[in-house]
């Protein structure tokens, strides 16, 4: 079985902050990573960092347009499996460090540049005192980040918000694109 590099394992996280998805169920003994992307390019660019984990990938085939991609099981994966859920529910693990990597998978996987020049970090999954938790975070790095709610169907749903002065603060911070699919999240659309 292949060991997850601190690379992968950077980006894991990232990509668990987001939408990210790790699947620990009964008919096997260990995890596999799922997502589902709205772009090809972010999908090939996941597939290439864990290559050794066999991932497949293939157009989603529910309503949503975009792909799916999932790997192989693993003993590593189930290790972060355990990390990042705790009775089932997604939870923000306490030694999680949010690096550039890490923020670069979580804004190209669930998050976005407003109209105003502001980012949204979409982490409605998480708590209230989560998601003050990592705004903290953000704030060691440089990065003032405030906590916004949503409400929906009478459920309260939280998310960050990194305003237009320090948009180019958190940008910086997580480096260039990389996706040419997602050059909009930088502001660049040639």
């Amino acid at each position: 079985d292949a060991v997850l590099t601190d690379r992968q394992r950077e980006i894991i996280d990232g990509e668990m902050l987001g939408d990210g998805h790790l699947a620990c169920s009964g008919a096997y003994k260990n995890a596999s990573l799922r997502w589902h992307q709205k772009s090809l390019e972010h999908t090939e660019l996941l597939r290439d960092e864990f290559s050794e984990l066999s991932p497949s990938f293939a157009p989603r085939t529910d309503a949503a347009v975009g792909w799916t991609l999932h790997t192989a099981c693993n003993p590593d994966l189930t290790v972060q499996h355990a990390r990042w859920y705790k009775k089932k529910t997604k939870i923000v693990p306490d030694d999680l460090v949010l690096s550039p990597l890490t923020c670069f998978h979580w804004y190209i996987g669930d998050g976005s540049l407003t109209k105003s020049g502001a980012i949204e970090l979409y982490s409605m999954g998480f708590t209230r005192a989560e998601n003050e938790r990592l705004a903290g975070m953000l704030g060691a790095i440089g990065v003032h980040a405030t906590v916004q709610c949503k409400r929906r169907n009478g459920r309260e749903y939280f998310y960050l918000y990194i305003g237009a002065a320090q948009a180019s603060t958190f940008l910086e911070y997580i480096g260039p694109p990389r996706v040419s699919d997602y050059l909009y999240k930088w502001g660049d659309v040639e």
